[in-house]
């Protein structure tokens, strides 16, 4: 997952995080080239902040409606006629 892009100088530097480790890559903006990459272990609270957000971004299947419900939910909103869904 990308965290963050910044332009420092001739320079591009993205931080970038997995599972239990973060990058910070070093890069050439002229040509992608990699002049330094460097990581360290998240700790277990970084990790568990990451899924807590993670898992409030994504709702999942349980948050979706079927489209009689969107058009129930849309009519009582704002009204007017379907046309397309």
């Amino acid at each position: 997952e990308i965290e963050a892009v910044e332009t420092k100088g001739q320079h591009y530097i993205v931080r970038v995080s997995d599972e239990n480790l973060e990058y910070e890559i070093t890069m050439e903006r002229e040509d992608g080239s990699i002049t330094d990459m460097k990581s360290r272990e998240l700790s277990r609270n970084e990790v568990a902040e990451e899924q807590t957000e993670e898992s409030s971004e994504d709702p999942g299947e349980k948050a979706l409606m079927t489209e009689e419900e969107a058009k129930a939910l849309a009519a009582a909103e704002v009204g007017g006629e379907f046309i397309h869904v």
